[in-house]
């Protein structure tokens, strides 16, 4: 017989760009209202419906959305869309370098010139592939590192005010970027800050705001001093208060866009979706995330409207160079392509791209709006690794009365697709369980593309945390061959003093 074919995996989808491209073929469907009825000059291309708008954020490409090099754009005759060209050969761009020997007045984008026409050869060389998912825009943006040390900038500093410089080239005033020392009032340096916030908010571009605190710090490691003290110390009450007008102005913003053929596209490209973001980024081999005292703190900053969308490692001992992926690509997802929603760009980068897991789990705190009204959510998100853990939580809890086998005393046994815990102390065995579908407590991140990635409410509840320990064999997949070594009543009453199910914020895990 014929070997059989091996079926395509969804994975390019999540890189960013997507073969396919998302909505209609039409691109011309990107460009704003009244731009058609514009007379064109191609020297000076216009994209937005607002010249100021066109000067502060740049240009993009209609076919892989990307920002366009100042002077390498082409703009369709019939649609009115831009194509951008290699600046430089064999560098981004769709159009191959010095290959148009059309004028501009007979320039036809790929689409509208096989339009009817489909072998019809092009007046230039085509090489782009793809379109991104979102539409990469120079959005102003404020990135403040509070460091341990005054005059280090720090490895994961570094590395991400490379890559958004990178992303800001053709715009670089609208990126601010500083290093403060951790806990100390300098909020004088952050001046030029404040102004770049005070003048994109006058254009109608609120900024995107991302801190990034270092947890080694004395302070906190040391609990003398919780996460938001330390952060609203250290950027000022002016900072804070322009970082609340940018906020409001983005969710106050009532734009409503419409394009040139009077269809809504297909990447919001407004203030609400693009800008007005807070996003503390907590970095360092310290889990503050994980303590009780800074956990608190942290939720008081969210339901104070101060922030909305909190980024925490909950494992102890990573290294800011394993954390540098999962920072930098949430910083230029949220800020340079204008993800709405940061858990769905934090579900897509972890699933993509997650070694960080192996080390650590990521806990993110956030302001979730989808009901029409301001929740919190926060949620954990583990890797459910054979012998290590069971989807990615490690369990501490025998069902046996008057055994405390903690977390060293707790061994995971893999079976195919099924897991089950193993007490050393009482040998007792839970019933097993699969590990290959969604269960009440932990949800799989993308079925599809990562199965072995959990998400479950943080803190963990009690519920949770007996999830081995209530298991019957009748709720589990297959039947437990271990002994259950005790009843229900047994079950480790000692522990319950430090869990309150009542409250989902208690939750004692300092030791």
């Amino acid at each position: 017989m014929p070997p059989r074919r091996r079926q395509a995996k969804a994975g390019a989808i999540l890189s960013g760009i997507s073969r396919a491209a998302p909505g209609e073929a039409d691109i011309g469907s990107m460009v704003s209202q009244g731009e058609s009825n514009i007379s064109r000059n191609h020297q000076q291309p216009l994209q937005h419906a607002s010249t100021a708008l066109s000067n502060i954020l740049g240009v993009y490409c209609h076919m892989c959305c990307d920002a366009i090099q100042p002077g390498y754009q082409h703009q369709c005759i019939n649609c009115s869309a831009l194509i951008c060209e290699q600046f430089v050969p064999r560098s981004s761009g769709c159009i191959t370098h010095g290959s148009v020997i059309c004028s501009k007045e007979e320039f036809l984008c790929p689409i509208c010139a096989r339009t009817g026409q489909k072998d019809s050869p092009l007046p230039y060389g085509y090489s782009g592939f793809g379109r991104r998912k979102k539409v990469k825009m120079e959005w102003p943006m404020c990135l403040v590192n509070l460091n341990v040390e005054p005059l280090e900038e720090g490895y994961l500093a570094a590395v991400t005010k490379v890559e958004l410089m990178n992303h800001y080239k053709s715009q670089k005033s609208n990126l601010f970027t500083y290093t403060l020392p951790a806990n100390a009032s300098e909020s004088k340096s952050l001046a030029d800050g404040v102004n770049l916030m005070h003048e994109a908010i006058k254009a109608g571009c609120p900024p995107n705001f991302f801190v990034m605190i270092d947890t080694d710090s004395d302070e906190i490691t040391e609990g003398s001093a919780v996460v938001s003290d330390v952060v609203t110390k250290s950027l000022g009450a002016e900072f804070m208060e322009c970082m609340g007008a940018a906020s409001s102005f983005s969710r106050g913003d009532t734009t409503v866009s419409i394009t040139a053929n009077g269809k809504k596209p297909w990447c919001e490209l407004t203030a609400k979706a693009r800008g007005g973001r807070r996003v503390l980024l907590l970095v360092g081999s310290h889990p503050a995330i994980r303590l009780r005292h800074h956990f608190e703190s942290l939720v008081t900053l969210v339901k104070n409207d101060k922030f909305d969308f909190v980024l925490g490692f909950g494992g102890s001992g990573c290294s800011t160079s394993q954390m540098s992926h999962t920072v930098r690509s949430l910083i230029v997802e949220t800020g340079v392509f204008g993800q709405t929603d940061p858990w769905s760009a934090l579900r897509d980068i972890l699933t993509s791209n997650h070694q960080v897991l192996d080390y650590t789990t990521v806990v993110a705190l956030y302001v979730n709006t989808a009901s029409g009204s301001r929740q919190i959510e926060c949620r954990q998100i583990g890797k459910d690794t054979p012998a290590s853990n069971a989807f990615g939580y490690q369990f501490k809890l025998c069902r046996t009365a008057g055994c405390d086998p903690g977390q060293t005393g707790i061994r995971f046994c893999n079976r195919s697709d099924k897991v089950r815990v193993r007490c050393t102390l009482c040998s007792w065995s839970s019933p097993w369980v699969r590990t290959d579908a969604d269960n009440k407590h932990f949800i799989r991140v993308n079925s599809l593309a990562a199965p072995q990635i959990f998400w479950h409410h943080f803190p963990p509840s009690k519920e949770l945390q007996e999830f081995f320990v209530k298991l019957e064999p009748s709720e589990a997949e297959g039947r437990g061959d271990g002994r259950k070594g005790g009843d229900a009543e047994g079950r480790r009453s000692h522990q319950d003093a430090d869990l309150d199910s009542e409250n989902t914020l208690a939750m004692d895990i300092s030791e």
